[in-house]
Parts: structure tokens; C-alpha cells; sequence
């Protein structure tokens, strides 16, 4: 059998000061620059902020499309015979729309109708416009005309008409009798009415008029 022989190890080894010296020099100690480090990282972010801030300036709103107004509906012929014969004049449309719960609903006896869908402070006379725009109802006679009849006949009511200002908007009020009107032609949710204006030379002055036509 062959003979294993192992040689001792060097003397330095049992020399600590040498051995110190000799693993010194192996495995010399890392050393990380951490001053460039945080110099590179701060510089990027200077970038990104000088970036985004450029976005934001270059940034356009893109243009806004406004809706062309609807046309004003067709008159019937029925109901402008029935303005012609009693001595109408200048007719115009205020607004169309479908009666919701409140129009019909006992409670509020009341028809109402945006500002800013109703043609109405163009054509209210100066005087008119003060008094609604005080909270005070103007008095005037309504024509209304039940279509789909064989035979519709125009009705006359006389209702009070007022200007209600909300938070932001403001609405425009047919109320007294108007449950009434709403009771006697079976008004219901859903109905499609068209609200015409007409002026009727009466004694030397001009009175307000306002045609209801389902």
C-alpha cells in the first residue's frame, strides 16, 4: 500500500502577523462609492420633474362641440285656427316636453319648465319680465287644444304664470287651475304637450297669451 505524505503547511502560518498580511492581501476590503451613487439617482429625478412639468405646459384642451338647438316643432293646423279666431298674433313656441309625475300629480298643481330650454324672456315684455322676475304671477287666458279628437274644441282657462329662482337655474310656473285642466282631460305621465305663445290686441294694450296644445 502507498504511503500518503502530506507536507506541512508553510511557517507563515503559524506566524499571525504574516497571516494577517497574506488574507489582507486575498481578499482585499470592497469600497462602494456611494457619493456617485446619489449624485446619478438625484440628477435622474431632476430629469423626470423638468419632464413633467413640460407635459403639463404643452398640454391642450381639446375642443368642445355644442350641440346645434333642436327646430322649433310644427303647429297644427287646427290649434292656429283656433289662435287666428280669437284675434292671435305674433305665435311662437316656448317649448315641447313630455309631462313627468309632477306636472300631473294633484299635489303640485303646477306645469313647469326649465329657463334655459323656454323661449320665454325674449318674448315677455319689458314690464312682464319685472313682475316675473319679483316672484309675481302674471294672469293670463290659456287656449288648450286636446289633439287626436274627431272634433278637438279649444278650451280657455285662465292661469297664473310666475318665475321660480333656484340654487343655479331658474323655472318657469302654469299654476291655479291647473289641476283642474290636468283632471278635466285626463292629463297623464308621459303626455307630450307643446307650450305656444300668442299676443291678442285687447282695449289698448297687449295681453298675454299661452296655448297649450297635447
Amino acid at each position: 500500500m502507498d504511503k500518503l505524505v502530506l507536507d506541512p503547511p508553510p511557517a507563515a502560518y503559524h506566524e499571525p502577523n504574516k497571516l494577517d498580511k497574506l488574507l489582507n492581501y486575498a481578499i482585499p476590503e470592497p469600497k462602494f462609492d456611494t457619493q456617485k451613487r446619489k449624485r446619478k439617482s438625484a440628477s435622474f429625478r431632476l430629469e423626470e420633474k423638468k419632464k413633467a412639468k413640460n407635459e403639463k405646459i404643452n398640454l391642450v384642451d381639446p375642443p368642445v362641440a355644442i350641440a346645434p338647438a333642436p327646430p322649433a316643432p310644427a303647429i297644427s293646423e287646427e290649434l292656429m285656427n283656433a289662435i287666428t279666431r280669437h284675434g292671435g298674433k305674433s305665435v311662437e313656441c316656448m317649448i315641447e316636453k313630455s309631462l313627468s309625475k309632477t306636472d300631473v300629480s294633484m299635489n303640485h298643481d303646477r306645469l313647469s319648465f326649465p329657463g334655459s330650454q323656454a323661449k320665454v324672456e325674449a318674448y315677455l315684455t319689458k314690464t312682464e319680465r319685472k313682475q316675473v322676475s319679483k316672484n309675481t304671477a302674471i294672469t293670463i287666458d290659456v287656449l288648450m287644444l286636446v289633439t287626436g279628437d274627431d272634433e278637438p274644441q279649444p278650451q280657455l282657462w285662465s292661469l297664473n304664470f310666475i318665475k321660480w329662482q333656484m340654487n343655479n337655474s331658474s323655472i318657469y310656473v302654469l299654476r291655479t287651475n291647473w289641476k283642474k285642466l290636468v283632471e278635466d282631460n285626463d292629463l297623464q305621465d308621459g303626455d307630450k304637450v307643446q307650450v305656444w305663445s300668442f299676443r291678442r290686441s285687447q282695449n289698448e294694450g297687449d295681453q298675454k297669451k299661452r296655448p297649450l296644445w297635447k
